[in-house]
């Protein structure tokens, strides 16, 4: 699943006021598809909204190295 392009192609026509909202509920919607973390965090990339939605419905993104660290 290409998430990020969701997001790209979708922001362009929502307006400003909106965005919050929408933002909420693709992430909210993404989630309950089954959509995994690290398509969530790419989606994210160069987005600051996007970031701090997705850390309050998932909370931080994880580290590979302290993944690797606690096995």
């Amino acid at each position: 699943m290409h998430t990020h392009f969701f997001w790209k192609i979708l922001s362009e026509y929502i307006s400003n006021k909106d965005l919050e909202p929408a933002a909420h509920h693709l992430v909210s919607e993404l989630i309950d598809a089954g959509a995994d973390e690290d398509e969530l965090w790419d989606m994210c990339k160069g987005n600051s909204l996007l970031r701090r939605i997705v850390t309050d419905q998932i909370g931080e993104a994880r580290e590979d190295s302290e993944e690797d660290e606690e096995m």
